[in-house]
Formats: C-alpha cells, sequence, structure tokens
C-alpha cells in the first residue's frame, strides 16, 4: 500500500510546529514545558488554536499571522481526521475560504498550466515556510 505522502508531509509538519509553538510559550511564560500540563502530549494540554491564541494574547505574533496558523489547523485537521483527505485537492474541497485564502496569500504559486494539487501543494509549503518564520521572529522578540 502506497504511503500517503500528502497527509504523512502535512502531521509531519504540525507536530513539528505545534512542538515550536509549545518551547515558545513556556519560554515566554516561564514555565518548565517537560513538566507541563499545558504544553505537554496529553489530553490534559492545551490545543493547538488555544497556543495560538496564547501568543496573540502575549503580542507575541499579529493577528494577521493568526490567522494563517488557523488556516494551516484547519488544513492539518482534514488530513488527520477526514479518510478521504489523500490530497490537497481532497483535503481543501470542502473548505472554500481556507483554499480561497491560499490563493489570495500565495498568489505566486497559481499557475493554470499547472494541475491544481501541484499548485495547492506549493502554497501550503509556502504558508508553512512563513508560519516558521513568524515563529522565529516571535522567538527572537522574547529574546531582546
Amino acid at each position: 500500500m502506497e504511503r500517503n505522502m500528502a497527509r504523512f508531509n502535512v502531521i509531519e509538519d504540525a507536530v513539528s510546529l505545534e512542538e515550536i509553538v509549545s518551547l515558545i510559550l513556556a519560554s515566554l511564560l516561564g514555565i518548565e514545558k517537560d513538566t507541563s500540563k499545558s504544553f505537554g502530549n496529553t489530553s490534559q494540554a492545551l490545543s493547538f488554536n488555544s497556543k495560538i491564541n496564547l501568543l496573540t494574547d502575549l503580542k507575541s505574533i499579529e493577528k494577521d499571522s493568526a490567522a494563517k496558523f488557523v488556516h494551516f489547523a484547519q488544513i492539518r485537521n482534514q488530513f488527520a481526521h477526514n479518510v478521504y483527505a489523500i490530497n490537497f485537492v481532497n483535503c481543501l474541497a470542502d473548505n472554500e475560504s481556507c483554499k480561497n485564502f491560499l490563493k489570495k496569500n500565495y498568489k505566486e504559486f497559481f499557475d493554470e498550466h499547472q494541475q491544481e494539487e501541484v499548485q495547492l501543494e506549493q502554497m501550503y509549503h509556502a504558508l508553512f515556510k512563513d508560519l516558521m518564520s513568524i515563529l522565529q521572529r516571535s522567538y527572537q522578540l522574547k529574546l531582546k
């Protein structure tokens, strides 16, 4: 059985991204991440959206940036919970707002001569790269 690479890659990205978010938040709040219930890996931990809200409340990320995290979470949730989300086209089939968000923010990847799957995947990777840059800036602000 061939591995679903889109799903695999998004879930891998999501796990890494959430770990970085947790590390930044724990550091900002002076909490030991390894012993924290809020930032741990149990069902008692804060949700990804809650963590993003905290980063926003702490003014560690801008509200506009938080929207990127929300759309990322929507993509991640579809791949994690929807058996039919086997690629980006299927993943975003019922989420026009997320698809439009990607197209609006990552226009440079729109090419009518290219398959929609390729375009959406490139837009997703650009989104992920943006999120990592946002977190890097957030962490650098904490250090100042």
